[in-house]
């Protein structure tokens, strides 16, 4: 079935925040995301919640798909970069933390970014669970001080 396809929205210069689940199917061992909701997102039959003990993971958002990963709006990682967080390795869970600063300068239309989500397990098998698109739209409130 491929990765998750994804539309999430954040207001220019605000934070980006969310919280996803990694599932494997168990037949394909696929891997794919849900968004954690309260009540809880129902994943496709035959799926588990997948183990991310071992595991990194990327966020990326850029302009263009083609454009170099160091041209990304956000780049965020588990390790040195940072903005990605496991927050219970055991059921797969984990947040995305984008920085403000990133979108303040966005004009005011709105701004589509081409976004995924990569998972490296700990066997060192590199999947993109997740893409789409991260649509910037224009705040009403421009001062934060």
């Amino acid at each position: 079935m491929g990765p998750t396809q994804f539309n999430r929205t954040v207001l220019r210069g605000d934070t980006l925040f969310f919280l996803d689940q990694v599932y494997q199917d168990v037949a394909t061992k696929e891997l794919f995301t849900l968004p954690v909701t309260n009540p809880p997102s129902q994943p496709r039959p035959g799926s588990a919640p997948f183990n991310l003990t071992g595991a990194e993971i990327w966020f990326t958002a850029k302009y263009y798909r083609p454009d170099a990963d160091n041209r990304a709006v956000w780049l965020l990682n588990t390790a040195a970069l940072g903005g990605v967080a496991i927050t219970n390795a055991a059921i797969g869970t984990f947040s995305v933390t984008g920085p403000a600063i990133a979108t303040v300068g966005f004009p005011d239309g709105t701004v589509s970014l081409a976004s995924d989500i990569q998972v490296k397990d700990a066997t060192g098998r590199l999947t993109t669970v997740e893409q789409g698109t991260l649509a910037v739209s224009p705040d009403v409130t421009r001062a934060t001080a």
